[in-house]
């Protein structure tokens, strides 16, 4: 059994992403899931109240972050996948002008981030590990395969 003292602060987020995040299913979000699932760490959930929260892509952070641990991943593993992903979609989404996620094109902009076209800060090695946590998200989660979705606040 998993305790829950360790996702005590999980209904902290209900204010900041999608009612539909608390509804996936086989996850430790949704209210009847008991035991059965591991819930996402209070570390992962303070991390995405103080540095996420507000972001186009709160959702999808949340769910991956649900996902990755309902699959039993280490929770310093999903917490470095969580921060990298924000931390890329920031600069990238600052660099471009971003402010709609609609406006995300990502046929365009993974491509030329990776190439060092965008974010020319950023390492070669910064550009691998966002290219495989964006693969691992997509692959686990099948949210961020073609895009992030078009609302920052529901899912489609």
């Amino acid at each position: 059994m998993w305790t829950t003292d360790a996702n005590a602060s999980w209904l902290d987020l209900e204010d900041k992403v999608a009612p539909e995040v608390f509804l996936a299913p086989k996850t430790s979000a949704r209210a009847n899931a008991g035991q059965e699932w591991p819930p996402v760490p209070r570390r992962i959930v303070q991390y995405l109240i103080r540095n996420v929260a507000g972001s186009l892509w709160m959702n999808h952070l949340t769910l991956i972050s649900l996902v990755l641990m309902a699959q039993r991943r280490d929770a310093a593993t999903v917490l470095g996948i969580v921060c990298q992903l924000h931390v890329r979609f920031k600069s990238l989404f600052s660099e471009l002008g971003l402010t709609e996620v609609a406006q995300w094109d990502p046929k365009q902009y993974i491509p030329a981030y990776l190439k060092g076209e965008l974010v020319a800060r950023d390492s070669d090695w910064t550009r691998t590990i966002f290219w495989f946590s964006r693969r691992l998200a997509a692959a686990k989660c099948g949210i961020l395969k073609n895009q992030i979705h078009s609302s920052s606040k529901t899912f489609s």
